[in-house]
């Protein structure tokens, strides 16, 4: 019961000005999460770091509220001060290498993923690899890793649309086609990255 959780805590949160009792801002920022109140969370979150600024997990859901919000230099200031502190974490690299991606800092980007692809041989970031070789225009390269994601997770849309525009962009229209043929049946089928597909 998130509402009678948060009505309990709301009374304590007021009186809070020390990083000893950060945990109860950061309880109710989640609980605001499930609540999905993301400004709320926010000011939770928000005050806890101004208490304590070394809670790598609660940086990383500051920039990730920021994400969503499309404010992607707030977003990587958080996700960047969150990987100082645990630079081995997988989901905060992750995160750093996506917005950096997004923003368009592939060199930067890409020193990230190299850290990353050592801890975490998954698809997601296999994927985000190729993204990132494709907006340093090496598509020849990109579809190598496009591959190796859909190696592991076969019928993923994004890496699909993501194999098909490194092809079209190599002139490879039919090829391009092929993949985007597949994408699209898969987008369909689920109703899922409809708009990307289309």
């Amino acid at each position: 019961d998130f509402h009678s959780a948060l009505d309990i805590l709301l009374p304590i949160l007021k009186e809070i000005n020390s990083k000893k009792y950060c945990s109860f801002l950061n309880l109710a920022g989640f609980i605001s999460l499930k609540l999905k109140d993301e400004e709320q969370a926010l000011s939770f979150f928000l005050k806890s770091i101004e208490l304590d600024q070394h809670q790598a997990e609660i940086l990383y859901n500051i920039s990730i509220i920021y994400e969503k919000k499309n404010l992607l230099r707030q977003a990587f200031k958080y996700i960047n001060a969150a990987s100082n502190i645990d630079p081995l974490d997988k989901d905060i690299l992750f995160n750093k290498a996506n917005i950096l991606e997004t923003i368009g800092l592939y060199t930067e980007s890409l020193e990230v993923l190299k850290q990353l692809i050592l801890i975490e041989y998954s698809a997601e970031v296999l994927n985000l690899y190729g993204l990132v070789l494709h907006g340093l225009k090496e598509d020849r390269k990109a579809i190598k890793y496009y591959d190796e994601s859909l190696k592991l997770k076969k019928n993923d849309i994004k890496a699909l649309n993501n194999i098909s525009i490194s092809l079209r962009k190599l002139g490879e229209i039919d090829k391009s086609e092929f993949y985007l043929k597949q994408a699209l049946s898969l987008a369909e089928e689920k109703n899922e990255e409809l708009a990307l597909t289309y």
